[in-house]
């Protein structure tokens, strides 16, 4: 392992590069005539690899683990198929993420924006609204190419993009939270209101930390969708308008162009 990570470090200061992506990570990937220098169990094999690269490169990102939740690291999502819905679509790109959050994973690396395409391809409207989706997770990636959809694919993901970057110091703090305190970085918005039955049955929306709810859209041809707002007061982050919460918007308007935002006032 010392060899390996030693290349690893030479490739580093050769290329300049920041960090490396280590896939697999399982037992099932071990050639069949590997031989272990004891018995042990897959789960633990997991449990070393990613404590062995989280020991050597920190800039990094693993998608596996096992009882990993202190590895300073970002934990990928598994790959996410071209497609809508809960069933490993963008839909469950959310739902995975307050999962993985919920379980003590905060550091959490959504799949590419767009998703495989092993299948099926992706188009416009689903590459700004999952660029819109991750925009304001902890981390967030790009492999497929937003102008190769269009002008208004790369024109609305540039600037979702640069909302993460615009946010990223408020994503840090909650991070150096997260690591204090033991919370997430993202949460489910029961999180405010744990007996609230509206807000336990909410899966396409999202806190950021205790002051931002995102509500993006993760159905296609949408331009419409409803949202909840918990008890309390919310401000509109685009128009600044206060509202009391405890209140379900229907058919809240959501162009192509927009992410919904709402900051939380105490």
């Amino acid at each position: 392992m010392d060899w390996f990570f030693e290349r690893l470090n030479q490739l580093q200061v050769k290329t300049g590069c920041d960090g490396f992506k280590f896939d697999a990570g399982e037992a099932c990937f071990l050639p069949d005539d590997a031989v272990t220098h004891q018995k042990i169990h897959p789960n633990e094999y997991t449990k070393i690899y990613v404590a062995s690269v989280a020991k050597h490169h920190r800039l990094t990102e693993v998608r596996s683990g096992w009882k990993n939740q202190a590895a300073p690291i970002f934990f990928r999502q598994w790959d996410k198929t071209t497609s809508w819905g809960l069933d490993n679509g963008l839909h469950s790109v959310l739902t995975g993420a307050l999962a993985m959050s919920l379980a003590g994973y905060p550091f959490i690396l959504p799949d590419m924006v767009g998703g495989n395409e092993y299948d099926e391809k992706a188009d416009a409207d689903m590459m700004i609204r999952w660029t819109q989706v991750n925009a304001l997770l902890p981390s967030m990636q790009f492999s497929l190419a937003p102008w190769d959809y269009g002008a208004d694919s790369a024109e609305l993901c540039r600037r979702f993009a640069n909302l993460h970057v615009e946010f990223a110091p408020q994503i840090l703090q909650i991070a150096r939270d997260s690591i204090a305190r033991g919370l997430p970085i993202i949460r489910p918005i029961f999180w405010l209101e744990p007996s609230d039955e509206a807000a336990l049955t909410c899966d396409d929306e999202f806190l950021l930390g205790d002051e931002l709810l995102v509500a993006p859209v993760v159905t296609p041809n949408t331009t419409q969708r409803d949202i909840y707002l918990p008890k309390g007061k919310w401000q509109n982050y685009w128009t600044g308008e206060v509202i009391t919460g405890n209140i379900l918007f229907e058919h809240y308007p959501t162009p192509l162009d927009t992410l919904p935002i709402f900051k939380r006032i105490k």
